[in-house]
């Protein structure tokens, strides 16, 4: 007993001595007393055994690695960028990804960089001023926004010319953004197939949606805003999901599409879009206007 006791006395007074030894220091938390030298934005090169990445202490450089070495070597430099892009206001190279052994892409520049011979070159790609919805940087595919609403698709297969994804426009139609509630966890209105083959992509129509007066008060005057907003009882937008194939439409150089045969009956609100692994099948949760009942439905995807 008397043993029982002298141990749980230790084991005490050791805990007690490393809680006091791991005493927190609150303005070491902000000032990076705790943090450690970690990889960011890590990608792997394709067709070879190295990744790149920046390091937490340094964004200014972008470092080389093979997989079993232990010390990393500078790629590619900001002040090189700078020299490459000399109409960039600023240079981020946090967010960038290989399209290929060669080539790549800094989504934050919306740039690609081609890598020749130990020479870097910036690749003609008709991405500035654009707004990039989503992209696949494995496939080389890309899909962009202009200004006047229309979204076009962009493939290395066919070097990047643009392509309408999809004709069906029209007075208060929409593509490209999400079109049911963000709380859902839906903030984009396109899917890439994991191959780039396909692209399924929402089309919403609002015309019979009633209209909503908002006040902009980032004006110096105040303006009114007219959205359309669905009020109780009253109708909701009309929401259909199209398929996009990308390689006929590279091939015929035209928007080659089709639209899922949903149903109303299933659910107003299509979500939770995804494509099965061998890309035969599309996959939508259907959820009704009154949320209490949710649907997952397969479609074959050619159909």
């Amino acid at each position: 007993m008397k043993k029982n006791i002298f141990l749980l006395i230790l084991w005490i007074n050791s805990f007690s001595l490393f809680s006091q030894n791991q005493t927190i220091d609150l303005q070491g938390v902000f000032t990076g007393k705790y943090r450690t030298e970690g990889y960011l934005s890590l990608s792997w090169r394709p067709g070879t055994n190295q990744f790149t990445f920046l390091k937490n202490n340094n964004y200014d450089t972008l470092f080389v690695q093979e997989a079993n070495a232990k010390t990393p070597v500078a790629l590619l430099t900001k002040s090189k960028l700078r020299e490459l892009l000399p109409d960039k206001q600023s240079i981020n190279m946090l967010e960038h990804e290989w399209l290929d052994q060669n080539t790549l892409y800094f989504s934050g520049l919306k740039t690609l960089i081609v890598l020749n011979k130990g020479n870097f070159q910036v690749k003609g790609f008709p991405l500035e001023d654009k707004t990039v919805l989503n992209y696949d940087a494995k496939n080389g595919l890309f899909v962009i926004k202009e200004n006047d609403g229309n979204v076009f698709v962009l493939s290395e297969r066919n070097n990047f010319s643009p392509i309408l994804l999809c004709p069906d426009t029209g007075m208060n139609i929409v593509f490209g953004e999400a079109v049911h509630r963000n709380e859902w966890g839906i903030n984009e209105g396109e899917y890439i197939a994991p191959s780039g083959k396909y692209i399924a992509f929402y089309r919403m129509d609002e015309s019979m949606v009633d209209e909503y007066p908002l006040v902009n008060t980032d004006e110096l005057t105040a303006t009114v805003e007219m959205i359309r907003y669905p009020m109780a009882g009253r109708r909701s937008h009309e929401v259909k999901v199209g398929i996009f194939d990308v390689e006929r439409s590279v091939q015929q150089n035209k928007p080659v599409y089709h639209y899922i045969k949903t149903e109303l009956a299933d659910g107003e609100f299509l979500t939770n879009v995804t494509f099965s692994p061998h890309e035969l099948f599309l996959y939508i949760t259907h959820v009704n206007r009154e949320q209490n009942c949710a649907k997952l439905v397969e479609y074959d995807l050619l159909t």
